[in-house]
């Protein structure tokens, strides 16, 4: 992810620069000059960083590769998207406000300068004949784009409106985007700044278009056949083994895959083992998709697999420290298969805690873990607390050496990686999945 927040920071910083450039008296201006000249930077910099967001929302493998795993496209499409929002509402209220204090007679209303020395002819000035339109549409657009971004956010929000917001959100760009076109101060064309914000624009509103017409993940898209069910009553897990077509690529332990069951919406879902064409899943009750699901589910039905996805891959050559909480368990016990048939050279701990873990997963997991060669720790977190930073160190012979593998809640992720680099691991050798979709 560190490439991914670098590439995005030199973006930021070139199309500052080149507004720079194309603002060479901003020094000097003062009053609405400047706060025309605001209003422009501002409105640039949030419809880049929303084209970024639309990019990352296609789930392309390129992109997928460039911030390491999807999981990590999303957590930065969200925190671009907050951003982006923020910058446009300083665009808003540079546009805005003193609008209304020239209305209310507060302040005076300034003399017009003109069109700032551009020679408007030919598709600028076709496109400034609808700057009245791209005004309006661009300020109800962001207020849409606002409410749509806090349903977003909002957690009591169920995953179907969250679908449903999401979409709409490229709908939201389109008009963002044709008001930002519109909009782009006439003596820009022609200069960098106007090249790179109006190819930020096309590019973002392809990904939108592409989107809106449902085609994100189709090429990703296999039906299997419901192989088995089976419950876990203790942990509320539904376990579901999906025979997979040819056409399905395979995986490696780590990954996920978004599955759609009837006329539900897509959910994503780690991985939790499979042989050949069969994949396996491990589904925890958190929603009103999952509640239940053990008594939805058929054998021998169609479901779609969409996948895989993900980077949470166990490549490091040092001693591996595995910590999975609950449902976080499942891309370790892929990784367990994958290691009994192909073992590895260095030492591997797993510490899997869980409330009241089901004996019978239990047992599997210890087969797994003998099989792989993996030392297996358990915790039952009704009667012992977790693993502290501390034990785990003097359980596993010390952390400055190792590479720890972390799936669970993100709360604990953060306080443990804290205290494990205060006691000697790297920071760069903590890993995560950071399976947040919203």
């Amino acid at each position: 992810m560190r490439n991914a927040k670098y590439g995005i920071t030199a973006i930021i910083l070139l199309t500052s620069l080149a507004w720079l450039a194309a603002e060479p008296n901003l020094l000097t201006t003062r009053g609405f000059a400047l706060r025309s000249q605001l209003i422009q930077y501002s409105g640039i910099i949030s419809i880049v960083l929303m084209s970024l967001c639309m990019l990352l929302a296609l789930r392309l493998r390129v992109i997928e590769r460039f911030t390491h795993g999807l999981d990590k496209s999303y957590r930065i499409h969200k925190w671009l998207g907050i951003v982006a929002v923020v910058s446009g509402a300083l665009h808003w209220l540079l546009a805005i406000v003193p609008k209304k204090l020239v209305q209310a007679g507060i302040i005076d209303r300034p003399v017009r300068a003109g069109s700032g020395g551009a020679n408007l002819d030919g598709i600028v000035a076709w496109l400034r004949s609808y700057k009245g339109e791209a005004e309006f549409i661009g300020e109800w657009g962001f207020y849409l784009m606002v409410l749509l971004l806090v349903v977003s956010l909002v957690a009591i929000v169920r995953y179907k409106p969250f679908r449903i917001s999401h979409r709409l959100m490229a709908l939201c760009y389109i008009v963002l985007g044709v008001h930002s076109l519109v909009l782009i101060k006439p003596a820009y064309w022609g200069l960098p700044i106007s090249i790179i914000t109006s190819g930020f624009i096309v590019l973002g509103l392809a990904a939108a278009f592409y989107s809106l017409f449902g085609r994100v993940g189709v090429s990703k898209v296999h039906r299997g056949i419901i192989a088995k069910v089976r419950y876990f009553p203790g942990m509320a897990t539904t376990e579901m083994v999906i025979d997979m077509p040819p056409s399905w690529p395979g995986f490696k332990p780590g990954q996920f895959a978004y599955l759609r069951y009837g006329d539900e919406e897509p959910h994503p879902f780690t991985i939790a083992g499979g042989k050949g064409k069969q994949l396996r899943f491990m589904v925890k009750a958190l929603g009103d998709f999952t509640e239940g699901l053990h008594t939805k589910l058929r054998e021998g039905e169609l479901v779609e697999v969409e996948g895989p996805y993900g980077d949470f891959t166990f490549d490091a050559k040092s001693k591996q420290i595995w910590i999975a909480a609950g449902i976080g368990i499942a891309p370790f016990m892929a990784r367990l298969e994958w290691l009994a048939a192909k073992p590895c050279s260095q030492p591997i701990t797993l510490i899997f805690s869980a409330k009241q873990p089901d004996p019978s997963l239990l047992s599997e997991l210890q087969k797994r873990a003998h099989a792989a060669g993996v030392a297996l720790k358990l915790v039952d977190t009704t009667t012992q607390p977790r693993m502290s930073a501390e034990q785990l160190a003097r359980e596993c012979g010390g952390v400055d050496d190792s590479a720890v593998y972390y799936c669970g809640p993100v709360g604990f992720a953060k306080q443990l990686k804290l205290s494990l680099v205060d006691r000697g691991l790297k920071p760069q050798h903590f890993h995560q999945e950071l399976f947040e979709m919203r």
